[in-house]
């Protein structure tokens, strides 16, 4: 009854190899199978980098050890590094404190999140984020996920899809953000590309 069968460890085409027989000599085998797991790990790879995050606050919350010690950023990037990560430390200079649009945005920069206008399109490689900033005080990141909504991960609380007045979020540049009254804009996470910690 399905129609399409994925198959990510290639085990179809390694039975198929295997039961060739003499149809095939060694050399021909040994090249076939390079090719196979070239082929698995660019799909591997790919998946990756075109995974738009599903929200699933158990990956974040369930665990104390990795909620405590992974922060919006790690969240915004869907990257669990146990590190608290900062913008900016994962390529070496982190952003200023107090934390600005212009200082935090552009540690993220480095750290590879590209600034975009809007996010208002499915990329096709990656995911949306977020930066917001509580004047003198904090930075905050919010992600895109898969359901077309937004959600966050406020420093060691749990991971939630909800503003600061309960409500689901569609977009965070108009929910009710509590303290973090700036709107710096939208980010491009690829996954595979930002070096966070």
């Amino acid at each position: 009854d399905q129609a399409n069968f994925i198959d990510s460890n290639r085990e179809l085409e390694l039975f198929l190899l295997n039961t060739a027989g003499n149809t095939l000599d060694d050399y021909e085998k040994n090249y076939i199978k390079e090719e196979i797991k070239k082929n698995h790990d660019f799909v591997e790879e790919e998946a990756t980098i075109m995974a738009v995050p599903v929200y699933n606050p158990g990956k974040w919350n369930n665990n104390s050890h990795i909620r405590r010690n992974n922060n919006c950023y790690n969240y915004a990037n869907d990257k669990i590094t146990n590190t608290f990560a900062q913008p900016g430390r994962g390529t070496g200079i982190t952003g200023p404190y107090p934390p600005t649009c212009s200082g935090t945005g552009s540690a993220a920069s480095r750290d590879g999140l590209i600034s975009v206008s809007s996010a208002s399109s499915t990329p096709t490689r990656g995911h949306f984020a977020a930066l917001v900033i509580w004047p003198g005080r904090d930075y905050h990141w919010y992600r895109l996920d898969s359901n077309g909504l937004w959600s966050h991960k406020p420093g060691s609380t749990p991971a939630k899809n909800k503003d600061h007045a309960g409500s689901l979020i569609h977009d965070p540049i108009y929910c009710n953000r509590g303290p973090y009254r700036i709107w710096c804009g939208y980010y491009h996470s690829i996954q595979n590309r930002t070096k966070i910690r």
